[in-house]
Order: structure tokens, then sequence, then C-alpha cells
């Protein structure tokens, strides 16, 4: 019953009928049955990471969600389950020293097939705007890419320039999300 008219419509398999929000309209969706969106991962790192010049996997220690341990805690590894196209989201939090001033940078990558590496840097604040210890940075990259069944997704850390800063321990402030978008 649609403004006072009943009406009947028949779907497809996956169809559904979407209403228009000032009330005005229904509308028939796309095949809803070709789209996916599953979250696979959802994990922190609440445990020490030391940070080299070279880049080194980061394992998120504590998953609360780990659809068919496709993620491994303890290397850090993701193995695609199916086929499809991933959103990988990762952030870690970085404290630069009071002498942090740049060029000391700490960086947070997220490594996939073929050449795909995004990697997002923390630089040390350009001069002394902190009191000593207070320069906190939080490097957060994101990534989509097209996975087949068994290939791996990595984040890796790693401080190249200057002097390390320390990594910050804790689940609010280092995460991972690994979701199946289609």
């Amino acid at each position: 019953n649609i403004d006072g008219v009943v009406s009947v419509v028949t779907l497809a398999p996956g169809e559904a009928m979407t209403f228009q929000g000032d009330g005005s309209t229904w509308y028939r969706t796309a095949n809803l049955a070709t789209r996916v969106s599953e979250v696979y991962v959802i994990a922190n790192k609440t445990t020490a990471q030391a940070l080299t010049a070279a880049p080194v996997n980061m394992a998120f220690n504590s998953a609360s969600r780990n659809v068919g341990a496709a993620y491994n805690t303890g290397t850090g590894v993701f193995t695609a389950p199916t086929a499809g196209i991933y959103e990988v989201a990762a952030s870690a939090k970085f404290q630069f020293a009071a002498a942090g001033r740049a060029p000391n940078v700490a960086c947070l990558q997220i490594n996939a097939p073929g050449a795909t590496k995004v990697t997002e840097s923390c630089n040390a604040s350009e001069n002394d705007c902190c009191v000593a210890g207070t320069d906190y940075k939080t490097a957060e990259p994101t990534a989509t890419v097209s996975l087949t069944a068994g290939q791996t997704i990595s984040i890796q850390v790693y401080a190249p320039t200057g002097v390390a800063p320390t990594f910050l321990q804790g689940a609010v402030l280092n995460q991972l999300s690994i979701k199946r978008v289609q």
C-alpha cells in the first residue's frame, strides 16, 4: 500500500525496494546478490613493537573478529579466503622524543600482491613545538585491493630516518580492519 494505492511488485532474487527519504517514491534497487560486504578482520596491537630502518611485519595480536582465521595474529599476515575486492585500513600511534625534530620519521605500510604498497608516514614536528615527549603522530594508511583466494596482505612498520620514535601500545591506538566489499 503506497499512498493508498495497493501495488504488487515482483522482485528478482537479491533485489529490494528502497523508499525515498522524503517519503514520495519507492525505487527498485540494483541486484544485491552481486554485492558483498563482509568484515573479515578487526584486530588491535596491544604489545610492544620494535622500530627499525627496514620494514618488518606488524602483527596485530588481538583479533575481536577473524572470520575463518584468515588473519594470523602471530605473523601479521592476512590470507584472502575468497577472490574479491578488499578494503584495508590500519593505524599506529607513535611518540617522538623531545629532540624528535624532522627528519625523524615512522611509517606504516600496507603490502599487497604485485607492486601495491600504500605507505603513510608520520614526521616529527619541524621545530620544537612541544613539551618533551608530547609530539604524538598517527599513521593511518588505507587501500582497496583486488585479491584472489590465497593471496596475502601484511602491514609493515619502520622508521627509515632519524631517531626512531616510540611505538605506543594500546588497543584503541593501533588497529587493523580488513573488509571484503565485492
